[in-house]
């Protein structure tokens, strides 16, 4: 395993608290949801063949929803930093095209999310940028915040969901 492939399941064992943070919202909400299980593979290429769908499916409607976490501190579109935020990963979103339904983005606190559906993605553009986690040059599909919404995420006691 290479150092950077490690250093990818290590930020995938970080992201457990994140999608577990929305599955115990959603269904807060009354909505019937499973976390998908996580795929570990041994390599790069077993990474790429691997690669999920989503992170939380909704039960009633089949729908997948993608979680991501910031390390920027917000609470709304006023104190988001930029004119945009980073949907996902090109590779990632276009493997995905019209399979995930809603990319869920949190802040740092995991207080507040920014809910982008795929069905603003004709407003997406395209940005190359290199990001903190892996420090290579990625493109990324991006949303003006015009077409997020911001929502504050209430304190829940979690477990309501499946896991696979």
């Amino acid at each position: 395993m290479t150092l950077s492939h490690a250093a990818f399941n290590e930020r995938l064992d970080d992201s457990h608290p994140a999608v577990e943070r929305i599955a115990d919202w959603m269904s807060s909400l009354g909505k019937p949801v499973k976390i998908q299980p996580t795929k570990k593979a041994d390599n790069f290429l077993d990474a790429q063949r691997l690669r999920d769908d989503g992170d939380i499916k909704i039960l009633s409607t089949g729908e997948m929803i993608e979680v991501k976490h910031q390390t920027t501190v917000w609470t709304d579109e006023k104190s988001y930093p930029y004119s945009s935020i980073i949907v996902s990963n090109k590779n990632s979103v276009d493997k995905n095209r019209g399979n995930v339904a809603v990319y869920i983005i949190l802040n740092k606190d995991m207080t507040h999310a920014a809910m982008v559906p795929f069905a603003t993605s004709e407003h997406w553009f395209l940005k190359k940028k290199k990001p903190g986690n892996t420090g290579v040059y990625e493109m990324f599909y991006l949303c003006p915040l015009e077409y997020v919404q911001f929502v504050e995420l209430p304190v829940v006691s979690g477990g309501a969901y499946m896991r696979q």
